[in-house]
């Protein structure tokens, strides 16, 4: 990694997760603003469309996401219920046009239930014209991956799932509230495969409390040894959006390098070639820092 690269991982910037970016959030930002963009879409345009379902089963330490825990039933059903009524508000917006992409975020959207799931998506079959998705893709706690909401996922046109998995490091875990042992999470990826369910992505994040340099150079044998290989498998990289409990050993530039570096020196030592590019979004992005890593790096995208 150059050092112009390791400067720039080091700054802050935005979270892309919605929008407006929660920055630019005003009371100016309200229902008529909202119609007036999309009636200003043009004619041809094609839509992508992102439903947020903001509750969780338990609160993960390091979470800046927009989401509560529930221990109910009831507020899920009754937000489920207002998800459908917007879908048909939009829908009757803008008059069926061709959806492209469809993704489920939280929160953890699986709250929702097979049922729900179910419902939601015929939902928005019959206001949009959903028959060419590219791609239906849904962010899962691996914990809650059982073969009935596999099975859902799959027959509501599901396409890729991706796996909260953070660290693998026991001590790392329970610093950050959010126990998963590999095992776990192996049998969400089995479970999911098992429904038809192929592309998968891993989200891994680094600057956790406790984390060192070796804990990431096991997360990249792991991955390297388990599911990379097989199938359309990505892990994707990020930093721990706020402060929990003691800091990482490492500075988060250094992170970045020595993820990058761990993966890619188990990739030369193996010998493993990438048959296709693949996205690893690194700041910086000089050409020869890209081409270094578009030789030896596989499956593995840095957000």
């Amino acid at each position: 990694m150059t050092l112009k690269a390791c400067i720039l991982a080091e700054q802050s910037a935005p979270r892309y997760t919605s929008y407006p970016t929660a920055p630019h959030f005003s009371p100016a930002v309200g229902p008529y603003t909202y119609a007036g963009w999309l009636d200003a879409l043009e004619p041809d345009a094609t839509l992508s469309l992102y439903l947020h379902v903001p509750y969780c089963a338990k609160l993960c330490l390091y979470c800046g996401c927009h989401t509560k825990i529930v221990r109910r039933r009831d507020p899920v059903d009754a937000y489920a219920e207002l998800l459908g009524r917007e879908v048909d508000r939009i829908g009757e917006q803008v008059k069926r046009r061709r959806v492209v992409s469809i993704h489920w975020g939280g929160g953890t959207p699986s709250m929702l239930g097979p049922q729900r799931l179910v419902d939601l998506t015929a939902r928005m079959a019959r206001q949009f014209d959903c028959s060419n998705v590219i791609e239906h893709a849904i962010e899962i706690d691996p914990r809650q991956c059982d073969a009935a909401l596999a099975r859902s996922l799959a027959a509501i046109g599901v396409t890729r799932a991706s796996l909260g998995v953070q660290e693998f490091s026991p001590h790392v875990q329970e610093a950050i509230g959010r126990v998963q042992p590999f095992e776990t999470v192996a049998t969400a990826v089995e479970t999911l495969r098992a429904a038809g369910i192929e592309s998968l992505n891993f989200d891994l994040m680094y600057g956790l409390p406790h984390q060192s340099r070796q804990n990431l150079h096991e997360i990249a044998d792991i991955f390297l040894n388990t599911w990379l290989p097989y199938g359309d498998a990505v892990v994707d990289v990020a930093g721990c959006p706020q402060k929990v409990g003691p800091s990482s050993s490492l500075g988060t530039g250094f992170v970045l390098n020595c993820l990058v570096a761990a993966t890619v020196e188990e990739l030369v030592r193996r010998g493993i070639e990438p048959p296709v590019w693949m996205s690893a979004n690194l700041p910086g992005g000089d050409e020869a820092n890209r081409k270094h890593f578009d030789k030896h790096l596989r499956r593995v995208k840095f957000l």
